[in-house]
């Protein structure tokens, strides 16, 4: 089965066995010629050896006289020459240098050898020789002008050497054999150079050196600046793609070098150019493997380590572009053991120390900047010192940047005095502006404030629309403007970078926080703050992986939350729940939309819902651990270009559109939904009403800060979770719980039901357990409604509107655990559900596969094992959330999830509901019951109980009583232990 489920088992083994076919052909042929060719030199190794014998007997000196019958000649030892008995003169002849027994047998072997390897890569690449050759005849004068300096090179090398022997060649060539061998040796050589390899260098390498030679005339700057320059760049680069897509392919890593070279130039002036990155990557990473050709070989052992530094940097730019991180790990992967190699070794290729260190540098803060690892920052700034020390003029900017950073985490004054330091060395750079801003919010000199401004004006003359980095210098030019007091010039600079196209998303995103930050909570925020919360969708698109989707999330917690709190304080609170729900979930959001249906389009245009259907196949496919890609990048570039695809197809359908109050409202038919708002800006409470406007709830007494660090204690797996709760559960009581009574008190039913949509921390705190539990009979929520939590309101929605079909029941357990401690009880826990459903099927002990095999064909189940953030512990291993995200589970209708902290968020990303509660009941399951943090083995066998007792209490269990289930079973163990609030408190339900 291949990733999408399809099988293609035959396909592969068809395949593999025609590359083992061809690899033994090729072996074959390789055999072949290795033999022809040692045959070849073997016989001009003789042939040599016997002309050394030759000339030994010829020229001498002999201690004897020796007659030679050839030329009717005698040697005097004692005159050192030859007399010639018909005439009686006397021979002198120069002895040969004692290496001529040497080299004569191994010029004849290698020449031999030679000529035998240049017929063979004639043979093998005849159609690219036939074609050099037929140019010849089709363009004999374009063909004649590059062939001839060639030819005179060659006699310039070779032929003026050879003719200025003179009288010594004369000698040479005096002796028969020696001319006869110096001529077949000659022909070896001159016939493949004059007929084969000089037409070749005149067809392909001319072509690569006038690419080389565009390339470098568009930077030395005869095509002037601006567009011009990009314009030769272009023609630059798209003569090599031409080149390399010919039909010979010789030469192709090297001419997508030369290409990739200009195209990435392009984009470092052009970020609007976003087609650039497509050619980048789209055979980038091809280049990388082995070449075809032999002549490719020789020239790319040269310029590989380039090409890997090329390939890396294009990643680079995709991820900045894309956001797939692990375009990231890849340049990294390929980067790092490049800049490991000492200095020297880059003398004997293509590629530039520094540049790779410098390189390799950007990639680790890159990844610094996504997850905070102090070792990345580190490295990347060893890399740069390191280079500093041999070329420090180059090194100044990439030090003002990670010298920022430090200051940044540690607040050391030395390391922004040293990113100042190095930013005056360098280029103009927004960091520098960032830097003394910082300098001057903590000093207070003005000549830092004037100097920042300066510097910003010019960033944004210098790197006007078009131009990456447009948005970034607009941002700090606001903030240099808005700390000189100058708000209306700063919002429209700020205005500007939010609309930027040329810029990276993250970028538009920094400046429409930066604009919601201006406004101070007024309309100003609402504009900034809900233009971000439109570009976070965009940011985590259904192209990356999900784990890419969560750490760039992480990065931008808060930004719904304080879109929604500016719209409050502005008076718009329906705006403030649609921003809400727009901006949250948006992982499972996307997932939910990549599995609906299209029925409607289908009936509308059935094209265009099979291209749909498609790209759902080839998109919703598992994210294997550890997954990178193949050499080729196909696997990354594929899903992103087909999630650009699915993008503009559902935005053209209307499946993206912002769900509106009215329609939000409906989720409160049953009951009151309390959606609770905490941002730094204010905390709120919102009950939406059925077909009325919501009711606003200030939570005055609610401080952002404080929630964030009661819900640190809460994720805390370590934590004093009762001594936490002794504090908040009467702060939830009274600065939350009360008002939000008061307000909901006329709209409650007979069943008292109440939704909870927390935010931001929020959702890792307990808001079922407010109330006063050290006083005796003190005041408390659970006595007052029955409470139930939602991750989104449109979850709310979507899982009352499901239509469960009955399968079969699963219970689950997992007593012994790796690495874990047993669990005595989950036995008993597992009996309750069969006691309920005998026909459940029982996994005790539960094994990883058997769970991920029966789940799918289950619609009520019950897990009792181990839980962490990780997933399922159950005998053999870990049911990962990422592989119960992959499982394409039919809508069920109960699972009780009796594990530790089974309902407690990502503090990553606290509104993407990465939980496996919050999963499960987004892809299936109307009702799940949930824990925030572990429970005594013991205590979650009563409370199964209990929640079992409630379910069956009119005969088959029935799952429209879970909630009131739930909340029986916490008054149960209550009542028990009144004072271990942390018992009962971490249980609770997901649903309608």
């Amino acid at each position: 089965m291949n990733r999408t489920g399809r099988d293609v088992s035959p396909r592969i083994h068809i395949d593999g066995r025609r590359r083992i076919l061809c690899a033994m052909e090729r072996g074959k042929r390789r055999i072949a010629v290795g033999g022809l060719a040692a045959l070849a030199a073997m016989a001009g190794g003789i042939w040599g050896h016997w002309l050394v014998q030759h000339r030994l007997f010829r020229y001498g000196p002999h201690d004897q006289p020796v007659y030679d019958a050839e030329r009717n000649a005698l040697y005097d030892p004692g005159l050192g020459a030859w007399r010639d008995l018909d005439s009686y003169e006397l021979h002198w002849y120069t002895p040969d240098s004692p290496l001529m027994p040497y080299v004569l047998p191994l010029l004849g072997a290698g020449c031999f050898a030679f000529f035998v390897f240049a017929v063979s890569w004639t043979v093998k690449h005849r159609r690219l020789m036939a074609k050099i050759w037929l140019a010849f005849v089709r363009r004999p004068v374009t063909m004649l002008l590059r062939y001839l300096p060639l030819l005179g090179l060659v006699w310039i090398s070779g032929g003026v050497p050879f003719l200025r022997a003179g009288e010594d060649l004369d000698d040479l060539l005096a002796d028969r054999p020696t001319a006869i061998y110096v001529g077949v040796v000659v022909g070896q050589i001159a016939v493949p150079l004059l007929l084969v390899f000089a037409p070749w260098a005149a067809d392909r390498l001319f072509v690569i050196l006038q690419i080389a030679f565009r390339v470098q005339a568009a930077h030395s700057g005869r095509n002037g600046s601006g567009v011009a320059k990009q314009d030769a760049l272009r023609r630059a680069a798209q003569h090599a793609e031409r080149f390399r897509l010919s039909a010979s392919g010789d030469l192709s890593a090297l001419a997508w070098m030369l290409g990739s070279g200009a195209l990435m130039d392009v984009l470092a002036e052009r970020g609007d150019d976003t087609a650039v990155l497509d050619d980048l990557l789209r055979d980038g990473p091809a280049a990388l493997g082995a070449s075809r050709h032999t002549f490719d070989r020789i020239f790319s052992t040269l310029g590989q380590p380039e090409i890997e530094n090329k390939v890396a940097r294009a990643f680079i730019f995709r991820y900045e572009w894309t956001g797939a991180v692990v375009n990231l790990e890849r340049a990294i992967d390929i980067l790092d053991p490049l800049a490991a190699k000492p200095r020297p070794w880059f003398w004997l290729t293509m590629a530039r120390w520094r540049v790779v260190c410098l390189n390799l540098a950007v990639a680790l803060k890159d990844r610094y900047e996504l997850r905070r690892d102090p070792a990345d920052l580190d490295q990347a700034l060893a890399l740069v010192r390191r280079v500093g020390r041999r070329y420090p003029s180059r090194v100044s900017n990439y030090l003002l940047e990670l010298e920022l950073f430090r200051y940044r985490d540690t607040s050391d004054p030395e390391a922004l005095t040293a990113a100042i330091r190095a930013g005056r060395r360098g280029e103009p750079d927004p960091d520098m502006v960032r830097a003394l801003l910082e300098r001057f919010s903590s000093g207070g000199d003005h000549r830092d404030l004037a100097e920042a401004r300066e510097l910003a004006a010019r960033l944004v003359e210098e790197k006007g629309p078009g131009h990456p980095w447009h948005a970034v210098c607009l941002t700090v030019h606001a903030r240099a403007l808005a700390v000189a007091g100058e708000t209306d010039e700063a919002t429209q600079c700020l205005r500007q970078a939010v609309n930027s196209p040329s810029s990276p998303l993250q970028a538009r995103l920094a400046a429409a926080m930066s604009l919601g930050e201006l406004g101070a909570g007024g309309a100003l925020s609402v504009e900034g703050y809900g233009a971000a919360v439109e570009l976070l969708p965009q940011l985590a698109w259904i192209g990356l992986r999900r784990d890419d989707q969560r750490w760039l999330l992480s990065r931008w917690q808060g930004v719904s939350t304080a879109a929604a709190a500016a719209a409050i304080t502005a008076g718009e609170v329906e705006q403030a729940v649609e921003i809400l729900e727009h901006g949250r979930a948006i992982m499972w959001g996307q997932l939910a939309r990549l599995r609906g249906r299209v029925e409607a389009v289908r009936t509308a245009d059935p094209a265009l819902a099979r291209r749909l259907d498609e790209i759902r196949a080839e998109l919703d496919v598992p994210d294997e651990p550890g997954w990178r890609f193949n050499e080729a990048g196909a696997d990354v570039e594929r899903r992103i270009r087909l999630g650009r695809e699915w993008d503009e197809l559902s935005a053209r359908l209307g499946m993206t559109r912002r769900r509106d109050y009215q329609e939000l409202s409906r989720a409160a038919a049953d009951g009151p939904v309390v959606v609770v708002n905490a941002s730094p800006l204010r905390c709120d409470a919102i009950v939406l009403l059925p077909d009325d406007k919501p009711v606003l709830v200030p939570l005055d007494g609610l401080d952002h800060a404080e929630l964030v660090a009661w819900a640190q204690q809460s994720v805390d797996p370590d934590g004093r979770h009762q001594a936490m709760l002794n504090v908040i559960a009467p702060r939830l009581w009274d600065d939350l719980a009360v008002p939000v009574l008061r307000a909901v008190a006329p709209h409650l039913g007979e069943s008292r039901r109440i939704w909870w949509c927390p935010t931001g921390p929020l959702t890792a705190l307990p808001l079922h357990a407010a109330g006063h539990h050290t006083r005796p009979g003190g005041p408390a929520l659970l006595n007052n409604v029955v409470s139930s939590y939602t991750p989104t309101i449109s979850a709310l929605l979507q899982s009352a509107e499901r239509v469960v079909e009955p399968r079969g029941s699963l219970a689950v357990a997992a007593r012994q655990t790796p690495d874990k401690p047993d669990l005595p009880a989950v036995d008993e826990e597992a009996d309750e559900l069969l006691s309920c459903i005998p026909d459940a099927v029982s996994l005790s002990p539960a094994c990883v596969a058997d769970v991920l095999e029966h789940l799918p064909g289950s619609h009520w189940v019950h897990f009792a094992c181990h839980a962490d953030a990780s997933g399922l512990a159950v005998t053999d291993g870990t049911v990962s959330l990422e592989q119960l995200a992959d499982l394409h589970l039919a809508d069920a209708e109960f699972c009780y999830l009796s594990a530790c902290s089974t309902a407690a968020p990502d503090p990553r990303a606290y509104d993407e509901s990465v939980h496996l509660a919050a999963l499960l009941h987004l892809q299936s399951f109307v009702h799940v019951v949930g824990t925030l943090w572990e429970v005594d083995s013991d205590k979650a066998l009563q409370a199964a109980r209990e929640v079992y007792r409630t379910l069956t209490e009119h005969g088959a269990p029935d799952s429209t009583l879970a909630a009131q289930a739930v909340h029986d079973a916490a008054q149960a163990l209550r009542r028990a232990a009144p004072c271990d609030v942390d018992v009962w408190s971490s249980l609770l339900h997901i649903g309608p």
